[in-house]
């Protein structure tokens, strides 16, 4: 009897502790239940490079359209990503924000919202360049984001069976397209060392100092950051005072270079140096460039630094 008794006790306390759980059931498990795609529609079956294709579908699973309803802020949607697949797994990732997601712009805030309580309707483009990989391109998933943590972050899941082989995953097959006179775009963007530049090199509080790159690739750039490591030193020597300040970087069309704008600190006597730059194409082509990266660079990043005063 003991023994059973001790069972029976802990059973008891596992129940105990699950009721007292969070109700996850609304956020739904990755490829619990099929999602249902209608209005499918692509606007060619083959394309070139300097072609764009149209695309667009609705989802009414009555899960994910539910979400919409819920109270923003906590599991309501906040963007939709379609990511695109070539047979060789070259990728293309499209995310549309809540905003972006088409609705008549008549409808007034709350009529929208209740648009999005029985529809989820996504519109998007594919360009087609020259770096994109030949052959066939399928949508290989699509996912719905949620405003939350990063563990709850993606609430509905949506793949492709045919490359999932997953019977609850939807036939998309009808988005299906073929690439032609294309070469797929192995490399990552390189920088010019010889273009690296400041606008100030000495900044009081809230001074503002500017940054500038030259970035080039052959297909479009998705995205370039710097990377600051900060020291700061008393009386000519060392602190174990050490982090690291990054630094999204925005194209200027009128420099045709990427930049990124530092304001002075509060604090004197920090010394930012320039530690690396990152950069990835629209293809996920990534690179990391540093004084290491060779002589020029030593020589170009060696000049980059930005003191507080």
């Amino acid at each position: 009897m003991g023994k059973k008794w001790r069972f029976y006790v802990l059973l008891c306390c596992c129940l105990a502790v699950l009721s007292g759980l969070p109700a996850l059931a609304a956020r739904r498990p990755f490829g619990d239940e099929a999602a249902e795609l209608s209005a499918c529609r692509i606007s060619a079956g083959t394309a070139k490079p300097g072609d764009v294709l149209d695309y667009s579908f609705v989802i009414t699973d009555k899960d994910a359209s539910s979400y919409f309803g819920e109270v923003r802020g906590e599991a309501s949607i906040s963007s939709v990503c379609v990511v695109w697949q070539s047979e060789k797994k070259q990728r293309l990732y499209h995310t549309y924000t809540w905003d972006e997601l088409p609705v008549s712009s008549q409808l007034s805030d709350r009529e929208k919202e209740e648009y999005h309580k029985k529809t989820v309707e996504v519109r998007g483009k594919v360009e087609v360049s020259p770096g994109m990989c030949p052959g066939k391109w399928k949508i290989s998933m699509i996912m719905l984001y949620s405003v939350g943590d990063e563990e709850d972050a993606a609430i509905v899941y949506i793949g492709n069976r045919s490359l999932s082989h997953r019977t609850v995953d939807p036939d998309l097959s009808c988005f299906d397209f073929t690439v032609s006179g294309s070469k797929a775009d192995k490399k990552a963007p390189e920088i010019d060392p010889g273009s690296l530049s400041l606008t100030r090199k000495s900044l009081k509080y809230k001074q503002k100092a500017t940054f500038r790159v030259k970035v080039s690739d052959q297909s479009r750039i998705k995205s370039v950051r710097c990377v600051w490591r900060c020291t700061k030193k008393n009386k000519g020597v060392s602190n174990p005072y050490r982090s690291k300040e990054y630094g999204a970087m925005k194209y200027n069309k009128k420099k045709k270079r990427y930049e990124y704008t530092m304001a002075g600190l509060k604090e004197k006597g920090i010394c930012r140096r320039l530690y690396q730059i990152q950069v990835e194409d629209i293809y996920g082509n990534k690179a990391s460039y540093s004084r290491n990266s060779g002589k020029a660079y030593k020589k170009a990043f060696d000049r980059m630094e930005v003191y507080s005063r």
